[in-house]
């Protein structure tokens, strides 16, 4: 139901990332806590079009499951910047990773790979998470090596007119 209603974004709103970034760790810190994890976050103030309770969704999935794949102890670093035309958000953990073969599978419904199969979930938050990343008009990109982390990107179109 999540992916049919994530095709159709309701409001649209002017949105920071930023705020919705505090809020997605701020739900997450109990989680981050219990494992020490340190989120590092260097957060420009910036603003797109979007819809912030369905984004916030997004972006709570991907910071979950940068902390679920991290080791003890370890950092994520989530940061934001305007490049060009684009709002770039990154969450970058110290992790597992990701097998470079698997990467195109991630985002589809129900896939897990091996490593994945040891936690909890059924294979849908990154589908989601990705669904309503493009509802917005935004990309979604991964990078990872294997044992050293992963990288996720959210690219959005920025509009200098609604930065305040």
């Amino acid at each position: 139901l999540e992916l049919s209603a994530s095709e159709t974004t309701s409001k649209t709103e002017t949105v920071y990332l930023n705020q919705i970034v505090e809020e997605a760790t701020a739900m997450l810190e109990p989680l981050s806590r219990s494992r020490k994890i340190q989120v590092v976050t260097t957060l420009a103030k910036v603003a797109i079009v979007g819809e912030s309770e369905t984004l916030k969704r997004a972006i709570t999935t991907i910071i979950d499951n940068a902390i679920k794949y991290s080791r003890d102890k370890s950092k994520i670093y989530i940061s934001s910047k305007v490049i060009g035309k684009d709002v770039i958000l990154k969450i970058r953990d110290e992790g597992i990773g990701i097998d470079e073969t698997e990467i195109p599978l991630i985002f589809n419904r129900f896939y897990r790979s091996d490593k994945a199969r040891s936690t909890d979930g059924h294979g849908l938050g990154l589908s989601i998470a990705k669904k309503i990343v493009e509802s917005q008009n935004g990309e979604i990109e991964v990078s990872s090596k294997k044992g050293k982390g992963t990288t996720v990107s959210l690219i959005f179109p920025y509009s200098a007119r609604i930065q305040k």
